[in-house]
């Protein structure tokens, strides 16, 4: 069972689309499609039923074999681990906020170090290549809650997770900081110039007869 889970894993990577697929609604499908655009939804649907199954799998697999004060089962092991690559591979495709729930519970886990080390390596890559941050965000999230629901003792990497989020600028907004800090300065020069003219007929006017 634990190889059919890692040759599925394989397929997988493979196969999912760096995007979330969304199907066609009742409307759409009732409508006139060419053969070609049935066959894709077609295809897509079957790809998301069979996907949805398989994140089942490892989670079943994970939740049988890893009893509480216990170390996890080799089956467990290979459940857990292959939600970790998922979620490093597949992160904006459909079902990511099962696998994140999934991976994000386990980062502090106290009976395995592989598995704690495993996802909290996990969450790091999203920390670090989501670029839109949708991800990272609700990752970011999880994370927040499970420290601060947590009674116990926390590992120090649980946290140190946060140190790959990036400090993300956008050029529109660093352009839009830049412009207002240059009108900023021509308005303290005008001022300053004001001033200076302001002073000279205070001056000048004290020595009218």
């Amino acid at each position: 069972a634990s190889l059919a889970m890692m040759s599925l894993l394989a397929v997988f990577k493979d196969v999912l689309p760096s995007y979330r697929l969304r199907m066609p609604t009742d409307l759409e499908r009732a409508g006139k499609i060419s053969k070609e655009t049935k066959a894709l939804w077609d295809y897509e649907r079957a790809l998301l039923t069979f996907y949805q199954q398989y994140l089942q799998v490892l989670e079943k697999a994970w939740e049988n074999g890893s009893p509480k004060g216990r170390p996890p089962s080799r089956h467990a092991m290979t459940g857990i681990l292959s939600l970790c690559e998922l979620l490093k591979s597949a992160y904006h495709f459909n079902f990511r906020s099962n696998i994140l729930n999934m991976v994000i519970r386990q980062m502090n886990n106290r009976e395995c170090d592989q598995v704690s080390e495993a996802c909290c390596k996990a969450v790091e890559h999203v920390f670090e290549k989501d670029t839109q941050g949708q991800v990272a965000m609700e990752a970011a999230r999880l994370v927040a809650k499970l420290i601060k629901d947590y009674k116990g003792v926390m590992r120090p990497a649980v946290v140190q997770t946060f140190i790959k989020l990036p400090l993300r600028v956008h050029v529109d907004e660093a352009q839009a900081a830049k412009i207002a800090t240059a009108a900023n300065a021509k308005k303290r020069k005008r001022d300053k110039e004001l001033a200076g003219i302001e002073e000279e007929l205070k001056e000048g006017s004290g020595t009218v007869d």
